[in-house]
């Protein structure tokens, strides 16, 4: 009986180590926004790359955009991004501007298979879908 226990554990114990393997994180992922506090994404959608730099960027619908990160535990602090000038028409410069005021500071941030979730800054949540897997 004891041995049986012992074998299950250690099977367990696999199990949940290939789990968090096969969950990649955010370094080397590249997501296509879908949703910022519940307003659906209009074309071209905002995008985000997380590089092993300690860089996060893309595309903002309008302008490009840069940053730093750090992803500590389940939250992910935001340096202060910098984006390009560039005039667009509603709604991409106010989609813009809610996912730039999300990225903001230490926020909470969780992946559940192709879904990135971001408990953004002003309480705005950002809902993304993977577009490029982790190579780390």
């Amino acid at each position: 009986m004891k041995s049986a226990l012992l074998a299950a554990t250690i099977l367990a114990g696999f199990a949940l180590a290939a789990c968090q393997e096969e969950e990649p994180g955010l370094e080397n992922s590249a997501w296509l926004v879908e949703e910022i506090a519940g307003a659906k994404m209009q074309a071209p959608v905002p995008t985000l790359e997380f590089r092993p730099d300690g860089r996060v960027g893309g595309k903002a619908s309008c302008n490009n955009y840069g940053g730093a990160y750090k992803v500590d535990g389940g939250r992910i602090d935001f340096g202060p991004m910098v984006a390009t000038k560039m005039a667009c028409p509603e709604p991409l410069m106010s989609q813009e501007h809610a996912l730039l005021t999300a990225l903001q500071g230490k926020v909470g941030y969780a992946v559940n298979g192709n879904t990135l979730t971001i408990d953004g800054a002003e309480g705005r949540k950002v809902v993304a879908r993977r577009v490029l897997a982790s190579k780390s």
